[in-house]
């Protein structure tokens, strides 16, 4: 079964992606639970290795007191996203956040913002 966002993807994540390629020079902080499941700390991982391999700095932090830009993870999870679906969403400070029904979809979500970010560089930006 394919897992598909449950947001119209290509215009949010072309904006998200751009937020985050905009912090250059900047740590992008991945920002998750203190009492992250391992598949979410998993999927930080991978986030993180897409955004060195478009030569950004990456970190995987438990606190969002840090400065610079950020990818949230630890939102509560939202029911009414359902059960490994997951969504974006942009902060108040533009910074972007995994929206999911559970740690699966938290998974999903950064499994695909790190494809995403990836893809940015296979195509040249």
């Amino acid at each position: 079964m394919t897992r598909k966002p449950s947001i119209a993807f290509n215009t949010l994540a072309g904006l998200m992606i751009l937020a985050v390629v905009a912090a250059h020079g900047e740590v992008v902080s991945i920002v998750v639970p203190s009492n992250a499941a391992p598949r979410v700390e998993f999927g930080a991982e991978k986030l993180a290795d897409a955004l060195r391999a478009v030569k950004l700095d990456a970190a995987i932090v438990d606190s969002e007191s840090v400065s610079g830009r950020k990818i949230h993870l630890e939102t509560p999870h939202d029911s009414a996203v359902g059960s490994e679906g997951f969504r974006f969403g942009l902060t108040g400070n533009d910074d972007i956040a995994v929206i999911s029904g559970d740690d699966s979809g938290t998974l999903y979500g950064c499994l695909e913002l790190a494809g995403r970010i990836r893809s940015r560089k296979n195509a040249g930006h």
